[in-house]
């Protein structure tokens, strides 16, 4: 007998239909596109990182068409000065707001070497042979005054309305002027290494190592034989302190020195010390209670913070290679601010690095190439201008103005990009979980 079957199979009878569960290979595959985007996106923003971040960012940042060829802050920091040179001629003079780099105006100069400085009242500039003259700018760019000079140019030096003048000439003379008035002259039996001028106390240490210091009464405060070679000097904002650094004999060969002099007291030297090379650099912050010794080291630079009152070391840094300086160091690429609380260095190889004097680690860092000059307004320590270039095969110098704490609001391209990758990922991990939890529950 045949049987004929009187039920179907028990999921067929329930009405069921079998789905089999979506694995998350499967489920990635389907979403391909939207993944591949979140993908793009996050990659995207992280190469905007890689580009955009390098290290603290500047305040504002200016390029221009030539190198620099010296550079000089307002008091306050409100302006800055700039001369750019072409091939190997000064060029012209360029003035800078203080508070986003805008070109003011600029000044024609024609001279293969030239120095400035800034005296309170504007901006000084000095050029050498053929046509030696001083010029003195204000901050609107009008010509204040304009003197022929008799010499060659050695050095420069301003403050308060008085400009000072080192000229290769008989008597290896430094010049005086007040509001473009001669008011002094001061001749030498050796040639001007180092000079500088603060509240109205001239300073001048000679190729045969004597510190010579006058007080704005044209009355001689100091004069004496340095136990060292100098390299560089420095001077206390009162006038009343001059700090000097080079070499000194040591027992095993020549040694770096420093020396610090106090005019108000007698004897005036109140210390000598020792470092493991040559001095190149002097730097003292306001009232010369720290003293910034750079030495020439190799291969990295040494720099060593003094305390005034003993010359005892109080902090020890270390940045690659030969930290740049003019002669005497005029200009220099290592500087503490004016409240000795901040120490900004950059070495030939070296980013920009700034510390907080006593901390071991650098406070921060900015990549650039190409810098040799740090400079601290006088009365505003939060601030510094330096100049680079963005990529060490640019032609061209850029300035850099920068802010010691904290990042300027508009400038987080770097923190902005970060940002976007991060919450791009999450948002598209989020997304694939929650679509991928949704089919799974859907499907029993």
């Amino acid at each position: 007998m045949r049987l004929t079957p009187t039920s179907k199979s028990p999921r067929r009878s329930a009405g069921l239909v079998s789905r089999r569960r979506t694995s998350l290979r499967a489920y990635l595959r389907r979403r391909w596109r939207a993944i591949g985007l979140v993908v793009v996106i996050a990659l995207g923003a992280l190469l905007v990182l890689a580009l955009a971040d390098r290290g603290h960012d500047p305040v504002w940042s200016a390029s221009g068409s030539g190198s620099i060829g010296g550079l000089a802050v307002a008091d306050h920091g409100e302006m800055v000065y700039s001369l750019v040179r072409d091939g190997n001629n000064v060029t012209r003079l360029e003035a800078r707001t203080g508070s986003d780099g805008e070109l003011l105006w600029a000044s024609p100069v024609e001279s293969p070497r030239a120095r400035l400085a800034t005296d309170g009242a504007g901006v000084v500039v000095a050029t050498d042979l053929p046509r030696p003259f001083l010029t003195a700018f204000a901050p609107d760019g009008a010509v204040r005054y304009q003197r022929p000079l008799d010499g060659g140019l050695q050095a420069l030096a301003a403050d308060q309305g008085r400009v000072a003048v080192a000229l290769q000439a008989a008597g290896e003379p430094v010049v005086i002027y007040e509001n473009g008035t001669l008011v002094a002259r001061y001749t030498f039996p050796a040639l001007v290494e180092a000079l500088a001028l603060r509240s109205g106390h001239l300073a001048v240490a000679t190729a045969d190592d004597v510190v010579h210091l006058w007080r704005a009464d044209d009355r001689l405060m100091l004069e004496e034989r340095a136990p060292l070679g100098i390299r560089a000097m420095a001077l206390s904002a009162d006038g009343s302190s001059v700090v000097v650094g080079g070499i000194a004999p040591g027992s095993a060969g020549l040694l770096g020195a420093v020396a610090y002099y106090d005019a108000t007291s007698l004897p005036a030297r109140r210390w000598n010390a020792t470092l493991s090379a040559a001095v190149s650099i002097i730097d003292v912050d306001r009232p010369a209670t720290r003293v910034l010794a750079v030495t020439e080291s190799r291969p990295t630079s040494e720099m060593v913070i003094l305390r005034g009152v003993d010359g005892m070391r109080e902090a020890r840094y270390e940045i690659a290679g030969a930290v740049p300086h003019e002669q005497a160091g005029a200009e220099r690429a290592a500087a503490i601010s004016p409240d000795g609380q901040w120490l900004a260095a950059r070495g030939i190889r070296a980013p920009v690095m700034v510390w907080r004097i006593g901390e071991t680690d650098a406070t921060w860092s900015f990549d650039d190439a190409g810098g040799t000059r740090i400079v601290f307004p006088k009365d505003r320590p939060s601030r510094f201008v330096t100049d680079g270039r963005f990529l060490a095969t640019n032609e061209h110098d850029t300035l850099f103005y920068f802010a010691l704490a904290g990042q300027p609001p508009v400038r987080h391209l770097g923190v902005l990009a970060l940002s976007v990758a991060l919450a791009v990922s999450v948002g598209g991990f989020g997304y694939v979980a929650l679509g991928y939890w949704r089919l799974r529950r859907s499907v029993r």
